[in-house]
């Protein structure tokens, strides 16, 4: 999904928090996907484009610890 930076204050981990519900662990993942962002300043530059990477839902498992 593109994300396109809408305000002069807008940071990373805000944005990310935003999409995701938590910058841990998620940062890492957009800024793999956008290796530009590593020279961006801390204020992201209004209308610049992210991708944000669509997560995969995986298959959770239920373990019973009592029958």
């Amino acid at each position: 999904m593109k994300y396109i930076v809408k305000r002069k204050d807008e940071t990373l981990d805000e944005i990310v928090s935003k999409n995701y519900g938590s910058s841990f662990g998620y940062l890492e993942l957009v800024l793999k996907a956008n290796p530009f962002l590593y020279t961006q300043g801390v204020y992201l530059k209004v209308g610049l484009a992210i991708e944000l990477p669509e997560l995969k839902k995986e298959a959770q498992s239920r373990i019973a610890l009592w029958n």
